[in-house]
């Protein structure tokens, strides 16, 4: 069941300033040997051992330094509006970003708003079982997805309600067209090759954190995605024309 081969790569607790840490690096222009060493210092005061250590400065690196060369454009982006914005308007950067960069953790959030969506609040082992489905039932998937659940608690984003059950928080409006814009843009970097109709951007089940108001106008002025209309009158978004991805 599931493929016992797909990579995972989110396998760590992070903790949200220490993306910000990272991010901060990335936006000194600084080569990614030289983030490297400045990202493990950091770390030495916080992770003991030096296997987890380097795990967790890999991930964290996946991030925002050793992206994909179909998402550097989108990073530099992001990087661009973190000197704009403060705030919960943060967390939109680094959630959109763990997107683009790690589908583990797009599949994981995705699971996570549909059954808040559908129930209200959720099990540890209700994830998991989504998950398994696709990623295989591995130890290192069941670990994985505590772990990437353990993150959201810390970023705020996920709330214990007892022992094993999460309900979410109350969605953060944005109200920044910009910022609003470059966010549906990671759904392209996780789902490559597709297109999506643009009344389904504003409530993916992977932005449950946040409350979207943009318009096809906003999504026009973003230089890497392309508005089109097809059949039906109906307007689609894609980083290019390709296949039509519906989303669950």
């Amino acid at each position: 069941m599931g493929d016992q081969n797909r990579a995972i790569g989110f396998d760590r607790k992070i903790d949200l300033g220490w993306i910000e840490m990272t991010a901060a690096c990335a936006a000194m222009g600084l080569s990614a040997k030289e983030i490297n060493v400045l990202v493990d210092e950091f770390l030495k005061g916080l992770i003991r051992g030096e296997d987890a250590r380097r795990k967790t400065k890999n991930l964290l690196t996946g991030i925002w330094v050793r992206v994909s060369r179909g998402v550097q454009a989108y990073r530099d982006a992001g990087l661009g509006l973190l000197e704009e914005v403060g705030g919960k308007d943060r967390l939109a950067i680094h959630w959109g970003m763990c997107i683009a960069t790690y589908p583990f953790f797009w599949d994981v959030i995705s699971q996570i708003g549909r059954l808040s969506s559908l129930q209200g609040e959720m099990s540890l082992e209700q994830i998991r079982r989504r998950i398994i489905e696709k990623y295989g039932d591995r130890e290192r998937v069941h670990r994985s997805v505590r772990h990437v659940v353990q993150s959201l608690r810390a970023w705020d984003v996920l709330r214990l309600k007892k022992s094993g059950i999460y309900s979410v928080r109350t969605p953060i409006r944005l109200g920044n067209p910009s910022l609003e814009a470059w966010l549906v843009e990671s759904y392209f970097h996780a789902v490559p090759g597709t297109s999506i109709p643009f009344n389904h951007l504003t409530n993916f089940s992977a932005d449950f954190p946040f409350s979207l108001s943009l318009g096809l106008n906003d999504l026009r002025l973003n230089p890497r995605l392309e508005v089109f209309r097809q059949s039906m009158d109906i307007d689609f978004v894609s980083l290019k024309r390709c296949g039509i991805f519906i989303p669950e």
